[in-house]
């Protein structure tokens, strides 16, 4: 169990659950539940992971970028750019709050397959580090842009890179079918080059791929730098940066292994030099986009247990007071989870169960089989793994508030985000107007 829990959770005597010296009860009375708890010490190690293997593997400039849209806040965006990390950031609204938490605009890296003329002037006005074209149509809406404000324009290309792999269908990003990037096999990645090196004021410096979440077979991130490589070769264009993205996977739970970043940045730092060596080119920048991986651990989604009962059949249902307004990603990619009971051990008697949520819907199931003990309203659920793409696809289903997020540092307790209320929400109580 502890492979899935953040690094400073610890229970006591009795069962109870901690993070740090802190009751998890205690902080779901505080905060009320849903509440999602961040673990500061493990987002703190995973960077930290991150930068030793790289100083391990490779020996050119690197840089690593987290990938905002796993989980994105003011609060948290402050400590990713305290950590001195890059941010990989894909609308205006993510732009503007890193711009707000005091990122350097040489850290930031625009990305997106059908960006706004807002994001594109906002991202040229404010000189992020490059903008990664998605399409041959946008590198040349971008050369017109960049000739309106007389500015030089730092671009990478998206490369499509028709590589498969081994994940859910909706979070494969790099098969030949993909909607992102620009393909190679039917000339358009020569197109956009030749449209890029043709613009007086773009600069196009980089290659980029990303294949998919949840990838735990780093030999596929070897593929695309085979196919970087064919792509240099064929028009004679040699990056100073290059990025086979993210997707690391995590476990979500207990019996599943935990995949350490180390393998993942062996892996692209040999494939990269090899690039290099096989082009007789010197070692490009080289750029990863962690977003699940740095932070999904971090987090424990804490609910209250609401009224349970059995179906006809015998299966046990524990309703808790989130779901699917928190947390999509069992519905929208049959995700699995792990429960864990916050006050006591799940000994005794164990029902054939599900954990479901509140809401009208008969897909809001956060864990659809499992094994529980009867649970009584008021006790606390915890769900592990929560710190990645369940805020960020949050909503107001049913007008749920969307919870409390708490930073929880040894020492001290930030809140990230405090708790909604849609009665205050504008855009729920706007009059009509006529």
């Amino acid at each position: 169990m502890q492979n899935i829990l953040p690094i400073s959770a610890n229970r006591d005597s009795s069962g109870r659950l901690y993070l740090h010296d802190y009751s998890i009860r205690e902080l779901a009375d505080k905060f009320q539940t849903p509440c999602y708890m961040y673990d500061a010490d493990t987002v703190i190690e995973n960077a930290k992971q991150m930068h030793q293997s790289f100083s391990k593997y490779y020996p050119g400039e690197y840089e690593v970028t987290y990938a905002a849209k796993a989980y994105f806040s003011l609060g948290f965006a402050r400590v990713i750019n305290h950590l001195g990390l890059g941010v990989d950031v894909v609308s205006l609204g993510e732009l503007k709050i890193a711009h707000l938490a005091g990122f350097l605009a040489e850290r930031v890296h625009l990305h997106g397959n059908n960006k706004s003329e807002q994001e594109l002037r906002y991202a040229v006005e404010w000189g992020v580090s490059d903008i990664v074209v998605d399409s041959v149509a946008e590198m040349e809406y971008l050369a017109g842009l960049a000739l309106e404000y007389q500015k030089k324009v730092s671009v990478w290309i998206r490369v499509t890179p028709a590589i498969e792999t081994n994940t859910h269908k909706h979070i494969q990003t790099g098969h030949k079918s993909s909607k992102f990037g620009v393909p190679v096999e039917d000339g358009q990645i020569k197109q956009a080059i030749q449209l890029a090196i043709d613009s007086e004021w773009l600069e196009l410096e980089g290659l980029h791929a990303h294949l998919g979440s949840q990838l735990f077979d780093s030999m596929v991130y070897r593929q695309a730098f085979d196919v970087f490589a064919d792509i240099c070769s064929a028009t004679g264009f040699f990056p100073k940066a290059i990025s086979a993205g993210g997707g690391w996977g995590v476990a979500y739970t207990s019996d599943e292994n935990n995949h350490e970043c180390d393998e993942w940045i062996k892996a692209v730092s040999q494939a990269a030099y090899d690039f290099a060596e096989k082009l007789h080119i010197d070692l490009p920048k080289l750029v990863i986009e962690p977003g699940r991986w740095l932070v999904a651990r971090a987090g424990l989604a804490v609910y209250k247990v609401g009224f349970c009962k059995f179906s006809a059949a015998g299966h046990y249902f524990v309703t808790v007071d989130g779901g699917l307004s928190d947390n999509p990603r069992p519905a929208l990619y049959e995700a699995k989870y792990e429960a864990v009971l916050g006050e006591r051990e799940s000994v005794g008697l164990l029902h054939n169960a599900s954990v479901v949520g509140k809401f009208c819907e008969s897909g809001d199931l956060l864990i659809h089989d499992t094994q529980l003990p009867e649970m009584f309203p008021g006790e606390l659920m915890v769900i592990p793994v929560a710190g990645a793409y369940q805020l960020s696809m949050s909503s107001n289903y049913n007008l749920a508030p969307r919870p409390a997020v708490i930073w929880v540092e040894k020492d001290k307790i930030s809140i990230l985000q405090t708790r909604e209320n849609p009665e205050e929400n504008g855009w729920w109580v706007s009059e009509v107007r006529t």
